[in-house]
């Protein structure tokens, strides 16, 4: 059995240029909440899911609390914690 650790998405703004994106997210990289940060889905011709990342929260780490501190963040247009789906056979 794998443990899944919590996860939030988060988007950044429209028009941040290329430097400044990545320095947020080695900026998010870097706090002790975080195991790793990475984009959602890079690739996608929809540019709003070009801007939404995924931070792996560790364990022992309220999400909530990740939520609020991106919030915070000027560059963040939206922050959450994806609610949990099983799938249904």
């Amino acid at each position: 059995m794998s443990l899944k650790l919590p996860t939030v998405l988060f988007n950044l703004k429209p028009g941040i240029p290329e430097g400044q994106r990545q320095g947020v997210l080695a900026e998010v990289a870097s706090w002790p909440a975080i195991d790793q940060v990475g984009p959602y889905l890079p690739d996608s011709p929809v540019e709003a899911l070009r801007r939404a990342f995924v931070a792996i929260v560790l364990p022992h780490v309220d999400a909530a609390a990740v939520v609020e501190r991106l919030s915070a963040l000027p560059e963040v247009e939206s922050a959450s914690v994806p609610v949990q789906r099983r799938l249904v056979a």
